[in-house]
């Protein structure tokens, strides 16, 4: 088992941690990310990290 430790004091289980440059995202980028469930968050912010848009995403995860 592997787990992740936080300069925050954070830690936990590792299991299902993504880890994405965020260097180009946009508020609407942050926006959808706070506006989905937590289960759903790591698939967006990989879905970013391979190219797609706000807007592709938005039209996945509202539509999809």
């Amino acid at each position: 088992m592997k787990h992740y430790f936080a300069t925050d004091g954070n830690y936990g289980d590792a299991e299902g941690i993504g880890i994405t440059v965020t260097d180009n995202w946009t508020e609407a980028h942050w926006e959808l990310i706070d506006e989905a469930l937590d289960a759903d968050r790591i698939t967006i912010a990989f879905r970013f990290a391979h190219g797609q848009s706000v807007d592709e995403v938005k039209e996945w995860y509202y539509h999809g």
